[in-house]
């Protein structure tokens, strides 16, 4: 072969750019996560209603579960996530309260967290809790 250095050059290229394909640890702290499914299924939303969300900041977490705004702490070492003490607000909305109820409990059972093809995966051991995607970003 009569270049192997532009050979070399351009394989080193192409596996560095492979290896950046994934969401990074500053895309999960900035990153406002949509829910997609929890325990499994889909969400069961009004049309009208806001999906629920989950955001990591510096100062803690925070979300929205279908009718309550979500606040606290959140642990995060590797690949372990976990939610200790998380609060809502109280009011009750009938037609998204199932949901909401589904994601405060799934969210305190989270001890750990994966990342495919740009989804969040909540789990408890090997049990898929929850699944999000990146919905907009906001500073808060």
């Amino acid at each position: 072969m009569k270049h192997p250095l532009l050979l070399a050059l351009l394989l080193l290229l192409s596996a560095n750019k492979c290896q950046q394909n994934g969401p990074t640890m500053a895309d999960l702290l900035n990153t406002r996560w949509q829910f997609q499914t929890v325990n499994g299924k889909p969400l069961n939303l009004p049309e009208e209603a806001e999906r629920p969300w989950l955001q990591l900041t510096d100062d803690g977490v925070q979300g929205f579960g279908g009718c309550n705004r979500m606040m606290g702490g959140y642990e995060l070492k590797d690949a372990e996530l976990k939610f200790p003490g998380l609060a809502t607000t109280r009011m009750y909305c009938e037609s998204t309260q199932a949901t909401e109820n589904a994601i405060t409990q799934a969210l305190s059972n989270v001890d750990n967290y994966t990342f495919t093809d740009g989804v969040l995966t909540l789990r408890q051991g090997n049990t898929v809790l929850a699944t999000l995607v990146p919905g907009e970003t906001k500073a808060e």
